[in-house]
């Protein structure tokens, strides 16, 4: 109860209460949802539609593996199978690497990615798609 005490003395919002934990969290290292678990009794529920995205980003590659695409940063044309490649081995790396405070989903994006190659292959063995 102290605890919970301590957070809404600093400014009564929520806004000041995640200030301080913001704080607590880069000056301790402990990550941020485990003091907002701590404060308010909750557990936090992470949504989202990217590993959607990401299935039909791997289906793109695998349709049309040839595209030329143009990166913004660096403007440079790579090969829509290159970029797919690229990125589902960026994202394996960022989720096996679990860096503090990265807030991301990105074994949702890789199981995303699973599903996509799985649905293609699925359909290419029914029928052909293109």
């Amino acid at each position: 109860d102290e605890v919970k005490y301590a957070a809404s003395i600093v400014g009564g919002d929520m806004q000041g209460a995640n200030d301080v934990l913001d704080g607590i969290m880069r000056n301790t290292g402990v990550p941020e949802q485990a003091l907002v678990n701590v404060f308010y009794d909750q557990i936090g529920v992470i949504i989202g539609a990217s590993g959607a995205v990401f299935g039909i980003l791997l289906a793109f590659g695998m349709m049309f593996p040839n595209v030329q695409l143009m990166l913004l940063f660096p403007p440079i044309p790579i090969k829509a199978k290159y970029f797919v490649i690229g990125y589902g081995l960026l994202e394996l790396y960022m989720g096996l690497s679990q860096r503090m405070g990265d807030n991301v989903a990105h074994f949702a994006h890789v199981g995303g990615m699973l599903f996509g190659w799985l649905l293609i292959r699925h359909w290419k063995l029914r029928r052909p798609l293109m």
